[in-house]
């Protein structure tokens, strides 16, 4: 997704007649040539300038709001988590709700959850609080919408498009869920979250950074 500018087409027709012109500058070249490279140097230079400066100054906009979005929204689906597991009396897990800063990092996530009943808790108070499933649902959604818009303007190469995608059709399925038959229906919100905490693939394994998040990064 980066598009650093030493890797531009423009970047290298600068270079190539820029080149051209100091030849044809210095030696007996017909004048056409001469004209023509100046003339590809003028438009590569306004074409920086008018076109490929302000999309890159888009492109940062969009990433730095994307980031600040997703980041929000795993503080408050978080949130929820620390609640659900709460519900039937889990105290260790309440007494960090002031570290969900901390949290966020995926291993720090995976010490607090792995390994326990922390985890078990949770999804055990999902079941009793259909608010707080409603929540974590609408706050997927949300950024889901967001996520979509970017993926509109920006190109990415087919194995993080399927990662995107898969990632949405998830939101859809438990968004379409039927959670009268809980233990059935909650596997894939479960499978979810715990990826994208702590950028564990069932399929893939351990990454340095979770699907939306790689995607984030390469903006």
């Amino acid at each position: 997704m980066q598009n650093k500018f030493y890797k531009s087409w423009i970047f290298w027709l600068f270079i190539v007649f820029g080149a051209i012109y100091a030849i044809t500058s210095c030696f007996d070249i017909p004048i056409i040539l001469n004209d023509l490279s100046l003339g590809i140097v003028s438009a590569s230079i306004f074409y920086f300038i008018t076109v490929y400066i302000p999309a890159q100054q888009k492109r940062k906009l969009i990433k730095r709001h994307l980031t600040v979005s997703y980041h929000n929204m795993k503080h408050n689906i978080l949130q929820n988590i620390i609640w659900a597991a709460g519900i039937d009396g889990n105290y260790s897990i309440l007494a960090s709700y002031g570290d969900i800063e901390q949290m966020l990092d995926y291993a720090e996530f995976r010490k607090r959850f792995e390994n326990n009943d922390n985890w078990g808790s949770f999804l055990s108070g999902l079941d009793k609080r259909s608010d707080i499933l409603k929540d974590i649902l609408t706050e997927f959604e949300k950024f889901s919408e967001e996520l979509s818009f970017v993926l509109l303007l920006y190109q990415c190469n087919d194995k993080q498009y399927r990662a995107i995608r898969n990632w949405q059709n998830a939101i859809v399925d438990m968004k379409n869920a039927d959670y009268e038959t809980f233990a059935d229906n909650i596997k894939p919100l479960s499978r979810a979250l715990w990826e994208m905490y702590t950028a564990w693939s069932f399929i893939g394994g351990q990454h340095d950074s979770d699907a939306v998040q790689s995607f984030i990064n390469r903006l």
